[in-house]
């Protein structure tokens, strides 16, 4: 649990980095990658699943 905790923050920090360095008007990608990390939608386990 404390491990998979310390990655999740890491991933906010790492992306809300991403979004500071992004060169265009609104950081799309890391916004939406920033949603999935601090909310784990369902439909996006389910999407993951029917890719894999």
């Amino acid at each position: 649990m404390r491990q998979t905790l310390f990655f999740r923050v890491q991933c906010v920090f790492a992306l809300m980095l991403l979004m500071l360095v992004d060169i265009g008007p609104i950081p799309v990608t890391a916004m939406i990658a920033l949603f999935v990390v601090v909310f784990r939608p369902a439909w996006f386990k389910k999407w993951v699943d029917k890719i894999y």
